[in-house]
């Protein structure tokens, strides 16, 4: 009995387009049970940029830091296995992704910005520290009200 192969023509479900090497930065809004809601900054890091950062865990506690002084306007974001207050999961590609919620970013960072992203960002490595990574926020994210 012959079988004939039979096509998929589904759509392929959109797949999160970050840049292997770079970060994707974005503003998001959660719709509660009751209409409320809920705004969050959504960060995802590339799966190779997560390699160079030694992020090996399904879920990487890290901390967050904002730039000050020559720094202003940067984020970073190490290592900390012990007392991360973050912590950034993996997915099935590799890329890990973390929140700063609307607590957290008040005073520091808007919440309705466009999304943007650094394709290529290099690991910012000293002496006896794991590798951090550290990018600029954009203008918009820092338009605070």
């Amino acid at each position: 009995m012959p079988f004939e192969t039979i096509e998929n023509v589904s759509r392929i479900a959109s797949q999160i387009a970050v840049f292997s090497d770079g970060v994707r930065v974005e503003g998001r809004t959660l719709k509660r049970k009751g209409g409320a809601l809920v705004r969050y900054i959504k960060v995802t890091v590339g799966a190779r940029l997560a390699a160079k950062l030694v992020w090996r865990n399904e879920a990487q506690r890290i901390d967050l830091a904002f730039g000050t002084g020559r720094d202003g306007g940067k984020i970073r974001a190490s290592t900390n296995v012990s007392s991360g207050q973050f912590v950034a999961k993996r997915d099935q590609q590799g890329r890990y992704t973390f929140t700063i919620n609307a607590s957290t970013a008040d005073g520091l960072f808007a919440l309705e910005f466009p999304t943007f992203d650094i394709e290529d960002v290099e690991p910012v490595c000293e002496r006896n520290v794991p590798p951090a990574l550290v990018f600029s926020a954009s203008e918009p994210m820092l338009a605070v009200d």
